[in-house]
C-alpha cells in the first residue's frame, strides 16, 4: 500500500513539472505574437483590437492586466468608427465576465448590439447577438439566449464567418444538452464541428469534438449501444489529438484537463476492466488542471483516484486523496462552495465506511454548511445581476430622455432663429407675435418636462416595486429551502444516534447473558469446593462442568453475533403488534425463537427449566392476544 502510493505522488510531480515548462512557452508565443502585431500596426484602430484581443487571452492567467489593457483598447479606439468598437467590445465581454463584473457586462452587451443593429451589417449583427447570448446565458435567461443565438446563426451563415458561427453552434449546442434535447444536443454539435472544420481554428475543433463526445454519451444513456460509447471516447481522443499539436496556438488552455477528465469519467463508468486507461487519462487532467489553476478539475481527480483506492481497500490512501481535494477548495481565493460540498459528503461517507462515526458527523455538518452558503452566494449573485440589469435599464432612459430634450432644444433653437431673423425685417407687431410665440414654447416645453419627469418618476417606482417583490420572493424560497435542510439534518442526526443506542442495548443483553452464567458456573464451583472433598469423582465433575461452561460460552457468541444482525425494527414491531407492553425476558425469548434456537437450548442459556420456556411462550402469546390456531413461532420468524 505504501509502495502504490509513493508511486502515484512521484508521478504526479515529474508531470507537473514537464507540463509547467509546457504551458509557459504556449502562453508566450500566443501573447508575443500579440505583441509583434500590436508594435508594427500603425493605425490605432486596429491596434486596439488587437490590444482587447490580448486582453482575452490573458484573461485567465492576469485579470488585471486584462482589464488595464482593455481601457487602453478603448482610449486608442475611434469612438465614432462602429466596426473597430464592436470588435473591441467582442473581446472585452469574456473579460468581463471572468472579472464577474455584472454591470459592465451587460452595459457592453447593450452596447455591442445597439452599435451593431445600427452599421446594418452581417457580420457584425452575427457577432453582436453571439456575445449578447453569451451574456443572457450567463445571467440564466434560457429562452433569451436562444433566441440571439438562432439571430446570430442567420446572420453569420450569409457573412460566411465560420469562426464565430462555429462557437454560436457550440453555444446552443449546450443549451439543447442541458435540456435534455437529444436530437438538437447531436445537430448542433455536428454543425459546431462542420464550422470548424471550415474555419481551422483548434480552440473551436477542440470544443467542437468535445460537444460530439457528449452528444453519443447521452445518447448512449437512452439507447445503451456500445458504439456510441467507442465514438463518444474517440471523438474526445482527437480533442486531446488537437490540443497536443496545436497547444502553442490554443487559447483555452484548461480545455485539455476537462476533456481527459471526461475520458477518465467514461471509463471509470462504463470499462471496469479499463484501470489503466482511467489513471492514465486522470494523471493528463491533473496535470493540466494544476498548470491552469482549475482546483474543481483537480478536486474531481482525487476523487476518482480516491474511489478506486477504496475499491482496492486502500483506507488510508483513499483518506488522503480525499484532503487533498479538501485542502485545495479550502484553501482557493474564491470560494467554490459546491466543490466544497462533494469533498465533505465524500469525506463523510468513507469516514462512515471506516466506521468513524465522529469525524463522519463533522463533515457531514460542513457538507450542510457549504451546500447553505452556495445558495447564500446563488441569492447573493441574482441580487447582483438584477441590480446591473436595473441600473443599465436606467442609464438607457437617461441617454433616451437627454437625447429628447436636446433634439427640442435644437427645434427651439432653429424657431428662435427665424423669428429673430423675421423681427429684423418685420414691424412693430412682429414684435409682439414674436414675444408671443417664445412665451408659448417656454409654456410648452416646462409642461413637457413635467411630464417626462412625471412618467419618468412612475416607471422608477414600478420598477423598484418589481424588483422588491423579487427579492422577497426569492429569500422566502430560501428561507423554505434553509428550514427542510435543517429537520433534514436533524432527523438524520437522531437516527445515527437511535441506531447506535439500538446497537449497544443489544450487545448489554447478550453480555448480561453471559456473566450470568459465568457467575451461576463460579457458585456452583464454589459450593463444590467447599462441600466435597477433591476425589477422581469430584474432579471428574468439575471438568465436565468447565466443559459445559466452554460449550455455552460458545453459544453465547454464536447467538451474540446473531443478535448483533437483527434488525433494530425487530423489537419495534414486536412492541407494536404486542396488547400488553413486552418485558426484556420477553425480548430475549423472542429473540432466540427468532433465531431459530430450541426451547431446550433456550432453556439452557436462560438456566430454567423447558418447562419455564413453554410457560413463557404461552404467556407472550397471550399478551399478542392470538388464537390457539396460531403457530406463535413461526409468527416470530415471519416478523423478523
Amino acid at each position: 500500500m505504501v509502495k502504490n502510493k509513493f508511486q502515484i505522488l512521484c508521478l504526479f510531480q515529474a508531470v507537473l513539472l514537464i507540463g509547467f515548462l509546457e504551458q509557459l512557452d504556449a502562453q508566450e508565443l500566443l501573447i508575443e505574437s500579440l505583441n509583434t502585431q500590436i508594435k508594427r500596426e500603425q493605425d490605432q484602430n486596429k491596434k486596439g483590437i488587437f490590444l482587447a484581443q490580448k486582453a482575452e487571452a490573458l484573461r485567465f492567467s492576469n485579470l488585471d492586466l486584462s482589464l488595464n489593457l482593455l481601457d487602453s483598447a478603448f482610449s486608442l479606439a475611434n469612438q465614432h468608427d462602429i466596426s473597430t468598437l464592436i470588435h473591441i467590445y467582442y473581446y472585452a465581454i469574456p473579460v468581463y465576465g471572468k472579472a464577474d463584473s455584472l454591470q459592465k457586462l451587460v452595459t457592453a452587451a447593450e452596447k455591442i448590439v445597439r452599435l451593431a443593429e445600427k452599421a446594418n451589417k452581417s457580420n457584425l449583427k452575427g457577432i453582436a447577438y453571439f456575445r449578447k447570448a453569451w451574456v443572457e446565458n450567463l445571467l440564466n435567461d434560457r429562452a433569451k439566449s436562444v433566441e440571439l443565438y438562432l439571430k446570430a446563426v442567420k446572420e453569420l451563415e450569409g457573412a460566411l464567418n465560420t469562426e464565430v458561427l462555429a462557437k454560436v453552434y457550440y453555444g446552443l449546442y449546450g443549451k439543447y444538452a442541458s435540456a435534455g434535447q437529444l436530437d438538437y444536443e447531436e445537430k448542433y454539435a455536428r454543425l459546431c464541428l462542420l464550422a470548424a472544420k471550415k474555419s481551422n481554428t483548434p480552440d473551436n475543433l477542440i470544443l467542437a469534438y468535445q460537444a460530439l463526445a457528449t452528444s453519443y454519451e447521452d445518447h448512449y444513456s437512452q439507447k445503451k449501444e456500445k458504439k456510441l460509447l467507442d465514438s463518444s471516447l474517440y471523438a474526445n481522443k482527437k480533442s486531446l489529438a488537437i490540443f497536443k499539436e496545436k497547444k502553442p496556438y490554443i487559447l483555452l488552455q484548461n480545455q485539455q484537463a476537462l476533456v481527459a477528465l471526461n475520458i477518465a469519467n467514461t471509463y471509470a463508468s462504463y470499462f471496469s476492466d479499463r484501470r489503466d486507461s482511467v489513471l492514465h487519462y486522470i494523471h493528463i487532467a491533473l496535470n493540466a488542471a494544476k498548470q491552469n489553476k482549475a482546483i474543481d478539475v483537480q478536486a474531481n481527480c482525487y476523487g476518482i483516484l480516491s474511489d478506486y483506492a477504496v475499491q482496492e481497500g486502500k483506507m488510508d490512501v483513499a483518506e488522503e486523496m480525499l484532503l487533498r481535494s479538501k485542502s485545495l477548495v479550502e484553501n482557493e481565493s474564491k470560494k467554490d462552495y459546491y466543490s466544497m460540498y462533494k469533498v465533505y459528503t465524500a469525506l463523510s461517507n468513507l469516514y462512515q465506511k471506516n466506521e468513524n462515526f465522529k469525524t463522519s458527523l463533522l463533515y457531514r455538518e460542513k457538507s450542510f454548511d457549504a451546500y447553505r452558503m452556495l445558495y447564500d452566494e446563488k441569492t447573493v449573485a441574482d441580487m447582483r445581476k438584477l441590480e446591473a440589469l436595473y441600473e443599465v435599464k436606467q442609464k438607457d432612459q437617461e441617454i433616451l430622455f437627454y437625447k429628447e430634450k436636446e433634439s427640442q432644444a435644437k427645434k427651439l433653437n432653429y424657431l428662435s432663429f427665424g423669428v429673430v431673423i423675421a423681427s429684423v425685417f418685420g414691424l412693430l407687431f412682429m414684435y409682439k407675435s414674436y414675444k408671443y410665440r417664445i412665451d408659448y414654447a417656454l409654456q410648452q416645453q416646462n409642461l413637457l418636462k413635467v411630464k417626462q419627469e412625471e412618467a419618468e418618476l412612475q416607471i422608477k417606482l414600478k420598477q423598484e416595486e418589481a424588483i422588491r417583490i423579487a427579492l422577497e420572493k426569492q429569500e422566502a424560497i430560501l428561507q423554505a429551502r434553509l428550514k427542510k435542510e435543517e429537520a433534514e439534518r436533524l432527523r438524520l442526526e437522531q437516527q445515527i444516534i437511535q441506531d447506535q443506542m439500538q446497537q449497544l442495548e443489544r450487545k448489554l443483553m447478550t453480555g448480561t447473558l453471559q456473566v450470568e452464567h459465568k457467575n451461576e458456573v463460579l457458585g456452583k464451583l464454589k459450593e463444590k469446593l467447599s462441600t466435597e472433598k477433591m476425589n477422581t469423582e469430584t474432579v471428574s465433575k468439575l471438568k465436565r462442568m468447565i466443559v459445559d461452561g466452554q460449550r455455552v460460552d460458545e453459544d453465547f457468541e454464536r447467538v451474540k453475533k446473531e443478535l448483533n444482525n437483527i434488525h433494530p425494527s425487530f423489537f419495534d414491531k414486536l412492541q407494536g403488534l404486542s396488547v400488553q407492553k413486552l418485558s426484556q425476558l420477553d425480548l430475549k425469548i423472542c429473540a432466540y425463537i427468532f433465531m431459530k434456537i430450541g426451547t431446550k437450548e433456550i432453556a439452557a442459556l436462560l438456566k430454567v427449566e423447558p418447562k419455564s420456556i413453554r410457560m413463557s411462550k404461552y404467556r407472550i402469546k397471550q399478551k399478542f392476544a392470538f388464537d390457539k390456531k396460531t403457530d406463535f413461532d413461526d409468527f416470530i420468524r415471519r416478523l423478523g
